[in-house]
Formats: C-alpha cells, sequence, structure tokens
C-alpha cells in the first residue's frame, strides 16, 4: 500500500484524528494546539492555548467538540467553552482519548500523567449534558470503538497492552462481560488509538510498532497490517469522500538526532487507501 505524508507540520504528540466535511483535523496534545487540514492541503491552526487538547468531534448544528485536559469544551470564535458541569481538578490526571458514539453520546477517558497507576476513568457526556462514569481504574485511557448496531464496545487501556471487548446495552449505557480479543506481545510496543471499518474490523495504531495493524475481533489475528515511516504511530481514522482513505496520525516525542535522519516524518499525518471503508465520525448532540 502507497503511504504518504499529507502534512508538512509535525506534532509533538499528533492524536484525536478526526475527518469531517472535506477536513481532516487533529490535535497536538504536549504542542497545545488543534490543526486543520483542507481539501486544497492547506494547514491551519484552530487553536492554540494554555491548556493541552486531546480529542475532537463535530456536534450536530456544525460546530466542534473538544476535550481539553480538564474536561469537555465546545470550540468557538471566542475560544474553548466548558460543556457541563465536569471538570478535572487532579494536576495528576487528565483527558486523553475521546469520540462520539452512534446515539450522540461523547465518550472520553482520563489517564496518569506519568502512565503507572490506574488513577483514570471513562466517562461519557451525554447528549443532555449528564456525566457517566463508566469505568473505573484505567491507567491510559484509549481506542474507543463501537460495533455497527452499537451493541459490543471495544476499548484500549494502553500498559494492558490488550484490546478488550465489552457487551454494551446502548440505551442504558451499561457495560458488561469484559474479555481480551488481542494482546500485543512485542517489549516495548503499545496498542494506541484505534478505528472500525464496515466489515467490523479493528484498525490499531501501535506506539513504538512502526504500524497500523488490522485486527479481526472475531478471530482474535492480524488481517492486515500498513507499515509507517515513524515508530510511534497514535491513532488513525477513515475518512476521504467515501471513506475509503485510512489518516494515521504520529508522534515526534523524544527524538533523537539519529532518529530525526532515518525518520525525517515522524510527527506528521500520513494517509493511505487499506482497501476497505470505514464511517463517518459521529456527532455529539448535545
Amino acid at each position: 500500500m502507497d503511504i504518504q505524508a499529507v502534512t508538512k507540520t509535525a506534532s509533538e504528540l499528533g492524536e484525536g484524528p478526526l475527518y469531517h466535511q472535506g477536513n481532516f483535523y487533529w490535535v497536538d496534545i504536549l504542542g497545545k494546539k488543534i490543526n486543520k487540514l483542507g481539501p486544497d492541503s492547506t494547514e491551519t491552526c484552530i487553536y492554540e492555548g494554555e491548556k493541552a487538547p486531546t480529542s475532537i468531534v463535530p456536534g450536530s448544528n456544525g460546530e466542534l467538540f473538544i476535550t481539553l485536559e480538564d474536561g469537555f469544551y465546545k470550540l468557538t470564535e471566542s475560544g474553548p467553552e466548558i460543556v457541563g458541569s465536569f471538570k478535572i481538578n487532579d494536576p495528576l490526571v487528565r483527558f486523553n482519548d475521546g469520540k462520539c458514539d452512534m446515539n450522540g453520546n461523547y465518550w472520553a477517558g482520563t489517564m496518569d500523567r506519568a502512565e503507572i497507576k490506574p488513577k483514570g476513568s471513562l466517562y461519557v457526556l451525554k447528549s443532555d449534558l449528564s456525566m457517566i462514569n463508566i469505568l473505573a481504574g484505567v491507567c491510559v485511557s484509549n481506542g474507543l470503538c463501537w460495533n455497527e448496531d452499537m451493541t459490543t464496545f471495544y476499548y484500549i487501556d494502553s500498559p494492558s497492552k490488550k484490546i478488550k471487548a465489552f457487551d454494551l446495552d446502548p440505551e442504558n449505557l451499561v457495560v458488561s462481560n469484559k474479555r481480551s480479543i488481542y494482546q500485543i506481545e512485542e517489549g516495548n510496543v503499545f496498542p494506541d488509538g484505534m478505528t472500525i471499518d464496515m466489515e467490523g474490523n479493528l484498525w490499531l495504531a501501535l506506539w513504538n510498532g512502526y504500524s497500523v495493524i488490522c485486527v479481526d475481533p472475531n478471530l482474535h489475528e492480524v488481517v492486515n497490517k500498513i507499515d509507517v515511516p515513524c515508530a510511534k504511530v497514535t491513532s488513525c481514522c477513515f475518512g476521504g469522500e467515501v471513506f475509503d482513505e485510512l489518516y494515521i496520525t504520529t508522534s515526534s516525542k523524544d527524538m533523537s538526532e539519529k532518529d530525526w535522519a532515518k525518520y525525517p516524518d515522524s510527527g506528521k499525518v500520513f494517509k493511505v487507501k487499506p482497501g476497505i471503508l470505514g464511517f463517518p465520525a459521529d456527532k455529539f448532540r448535545g
């Protein structure tokens, strides 16, 4: 597969990919920026502030919603406006990955900044702006996906090195029957962001793995792999006019001169056609 870098901007920690209405958005958590790649390949910074952005989702009325490190926000021309009443007050914990489900709820998890202790949780900001704590005892919340009828929820706590599946009651937002469907065996390689395709397979970015792998959750095995010219691959989402393109975010964190010489496109966004279609991003209905 022909993979190419599609941005000039190299993020320190690129994450939160979103393709929406012809534009591609991504966050640089450590750079504290949100960037947009237009259909004419123009790159624009649409947010830069004191608080780190960690995810971005579309709203039902054309607006954008985000998580900053301490809570849920609506992105406005005058800056982020808090949504709901929940905010993190623990300086050792921050938000991480987030996405919307097909019912318009915004799921986002938190993490221990040191990536050691299970201080994080997985939250859902419902469309009525009430909050639910779905899971507690999480170290680094990542990789949120649902199957097409939203009866199965896929989730990653990165240090566990596992993709986990849960049965999901989509109306009451209750998860049960936790099980592991795939485990990363390589020593210093960790599962990061994830998306799902129309066949129900999971596309998983590998931190320190130089790749995105495609996992069949029923067979519990890798059925496809995309090599990425960068060690720290962070997340991916489908995009393009018919959602046949996979956009891949990466990180340039802690790169040495030797690393830069070998992998000069680290931190950029890559694009590839994997031969399968994905889904548009679901919208927050708050």
